[in-house]
C-alpha cells in the first residue's frame, strides 16, 4: 500500500512537471543598433529587453555580443523598452516589430532593432 502511495506521488510529481514545461517555449535573438534607414551599425550589447504579456511586465538581457535567449511562459509579448547597461534608454526602430509570440515547447527568433545612439554606446568592464 504504501509503495503505491510512492508510486503515485511520483507520477503526480512527474506528470506536473511535463505540464509546467509544455506551457513554457524559448526566445532568444539579437539587438543591434540601426541607422534611420535601417541599416545595421552595430551590435548593441548588455542591453535589457523590456517585455509586457497581459498584465504583467518581464526582462530579459543580452550578453556582451547583444545575444539573449531565455525560456519564458508561452504567449504574446509586447517589447515595451531596451536599457543600456547604463540606463540609457534606446529608442525602437520605427519598423521594428513590437510583439512576438511564443508558443509551448516552440523555438522563436526575435531581433530587436534600436536607433544608434550619437554618442559611442560601451558598456564599463566585467
Amino acid at each position: 500500500m504504501r509503495s503505491c502511495a510512492l508510486i503515485l506521488a511520483a507520477f503526480l510529481i512527474f506528470t506536473s512537471s511535463i505540464n509546467a514545461q509544455a506551457n513554457v517555449g524559448t526566445i532568444s535573438g539579437t539587438v543591434v543598433f540601426v541607422s534611420d534607414t535601417g541599416k545595421f551599425v552595430a551590435v548593441a550589447p548588455s542591453t535589457t529587453i523590456h517585455v509586457r504579456i497581459e498584465e504583467l511586465n518581464g526582462e530579459f538581457t543580452a550578453d556582451d555580443i547583444g545575444d539573449f535567449m531565455k525560456q519564458i511562459p508561452a504567449g504574446k509579448y509586447l517589447v515595451t523598452g531596451v536599457i543600456g547597461c547604463g540606463g540609457q534608454e534606446f529608442i525602437l526602430y520605427e519598423k521594428q516589430q513590437r510583439d512576438f509570440l511564443v508558443s509551448p515547447g516552440a523555438f522563436q527568433r526575435f531581433d530587436v532593432m534600436v536607433k544608434a545612439p550619437e554618442q559611442k554606446y560601451a558598456c564599463p568592464q566585467k
